[in-house]
């Protein structure tokens, strides 16, 4: 996470500082975004090796990959495309690897800890690896950024070399990769809880995807300060996540995973329209409402998702729910863009509350269907998961009947 973040935000710099062009930093954003519709592939990888193996080669051949950048002078650009492509397509393999087997090491109850440190972790690294990025590029070139990224894969390769892991070896089929690949989505549209989760996670997405443009046009017209101002409110964003990340094992234990998701959700619509006020205070507080909604709604859907799916599919379900919520969010950020040149960003502000509340509207509705769901233990190693979270649309109906 230290490396990427480094890496990404010195990327942009270096193809602006190479070209003078905003629009290919644009399209280098978009270069690392896309390959991540390729997660159902991922997660077939994921599922068909040990998870521990999968991890140490992905980590070593990003290692590789990125040390390829020491190359790029003023006549291979491309090359820097090339491997920020690679890069997105391999964070796919890493980010659903990492989930694999964080719940293969971690029983039940201790996954939403687990995931918590996680985002945690990531929030506390939002705050300082661009700008050590940043920083290191201007003092000392490219070069000293491409060398952390590549000794920070290397690391984690070690690391995970020396972890001691039950795993069981993946699953072998000879069904086809198409059909491989979409049992992930198979299996959120079958599993009652799930399904609903992910919906609501994908609808809420948007809002997420909208707010990417938004948080400028917040700063310039709104507080009307430069745009670098940004890194001021993105660090009271990561204040709010990591207290998101610390109290919500706590809101889990108590109340589950459903709550809150939807709790972060509602935390959101109260933190949108604080943004909407030309006053630095209310759109810090917003901003910090922001930051602890984010990992309550991402904890309590990935526990979820890892604790009500068998072993043998935790990779593709995972890549499944990512690509289920990147579509719609990759889609929203195009469309953002497009929208704020014709309309304020007040009133898109109250779009995006409207439909996060929808969102969490349809989540707590849905919580007659997922009675006695909520605390099953997931079989973790074995094929068949509890009856109650295999529940079809028909058997939930009726139950709710």
């Amino acid at each position: 996470m230290f490396g990427d973040n480094a890496l990404w935000i010195a990327a942009a710099v270096w193809v602006k500082s190479l070209t003078g062009s905003t629009s290919m930093t644009g399209l280098l954003i978009l270069t690392m975004a896309a390959p991540q519709l390729l997660g159902p592939l991922a997660g077939v990888l994921v599922d068909r090796f040990r998870r521990r193996t999968v991890l140490i080669v992905a980590n070593c051949l990003c290692a590789a990959t990125v040390l390829s950048l020491l190359l790029v002078d003023g006549h291979r650009l491309w090359l820097i495309f090339l491997v920020m492509g690679v890069l997105g397509a391999a964070s796919t393999v890493l980010s659903s690897g990492g989930s694999a087997l964080l719940a293969t090491i971690l029983p039940d109850d201790l996954l939403p800890t687990g995931n918590s440190v996680l985002r945690g972790t990531r929030e506390g690294l939002r705050l300082i690896a661009p700008l050590t990025g940043a920083s290191l590029f201007a003092a000392f070139g490219s070069s000293a950024v491409v060398i952390l990224d590549g000794a920070t894969f290397v690391a984690a390769g070690g690391t995970l070399v020396v972890m001691r892991v039950h795993e069981s070896p993946g699953v072998k089929s000879d069904r086809r990769w198409r059909t491989e690949a979409a049992a992930g989505a198979r299996h959120i549209a079958r599993t009652a809880a799930l399904r609903q989760i992910v919906l609501s996670y994908g609808l809420s997405s948007i809002t997420l995807g909208l707010s990417e443009g938004v948080l400028y046009a917040v700063v310039d017209d709104g507080l009307h300060r430069p745009p670098d101002f940004v890194g001021v409110l993105t660090v009271a964003m990561g204040a709010g996540g990591i207290l998101g990340s610390l109290v919500a094992p706590t809101v889990i234990r108590r109340l589950g995973e459903t709550e809150l998701t939807a709790g972060g959700m509602l935390i959101l619509c109260l933190g949108l329209p604080l943004q909407a006020a030309p006053w630095l205070p209310s759109v810090l507080v917003g901003e910090l409402a922001f930051g602890v909604s984010l990992p309550c709604i991402t904890i309590g859907v990935f526990s979820l998702l890892q604790r009500s799916t068998p072993n043998h599919l935790q990779g593709r379900v995972y890549s499944a729910c990512e690509m289920l919520n990147g579509i719609p969010q990759i889609t929203a950020i195009g469309v953002g863009a497009m929208l704020l040149a014709v309309v304020d960003y007040r009133i898109l502000l109250a779009l995006m509350t409207a439909n996060v509340a929808l969102a969490a509207a349809y989540l707590l509705t849905r919580r007659p269907q997922q009675a006695g769901q909520a605390h099953l233990p997931t079989q973790h190693g074995h094929d068949p998961a509890p009856a109650p979270l295999l529940a079809t649309a028909e058997d939930t109906e009726g139950r709710a009947c």
